[in-house]
């Protein structure tokens, strides 16, 4: 089951690109077990320009109590990523509430934008597909990756 923790212990401190978060971010991506899209051969130095440059509409180190956790951000197609280590995965509800009460999601654009947040999880994410059912979260599609 998942903890409840009081909200200030959890916390979502946003991405301002400062060395510190970078070498936190990237620590993150080298621990990382599943992907969708990154490659873990990318050096330090390819990792810190795509930080100064990221896509994302928001990006959060996830702390708890001071420590970092995790990451999270959100896009312009209101996807949701989750960077959350099996062991982290009992804060998923509280991460997601508090990014919920500071994001809404932006309008819904029909063939183009879902109108609500979604989750992209990696198929070989067993832990965090059980913990987003657990949640009551339900899958929306399968997407295929096409090799050309």
């Amino acid at each position: 089951m998942f903890m409840s923790l009081s909200m200030n212990k959890l916390k979502l401190n946003k991405i301002d690109c400062s060395v510190e978060q970078k070498k936190e971010l990237f620590k993150l991506l080298q621990e990382r077990n599943f992907s969708i899209s990154h490659n873990k051969d990318v050096s330090y130095k390819q990792h810190c320009n795509f930080v100064d440059n990221h896509p994302y509409r928001a990006w959060f180190l996830i702390e708890l109590s001071n420590q970092v956790i995790g990451s999270i951000y959100i896009t312009t197609d209101n996807s949701v990523g989750i960077d959350l280590s099996s062991k982290n995965l009992i804060h998923i509800q509280g991460v997601l509430d508090i990014l919920y009460r500071k994001y809404k999601p932006l309008k819904g654009i029909n063939s183009v934008r879902n109108k609500n947040f979604f989750i992209n999880v990696s198929e070989k994410n067993k832990k965090l597909k059980q913990a987003l059912k657990r949640l009551g979260y339900s899958p929306i599609q399968i997407s295929y990756q096409l090799k050309i």
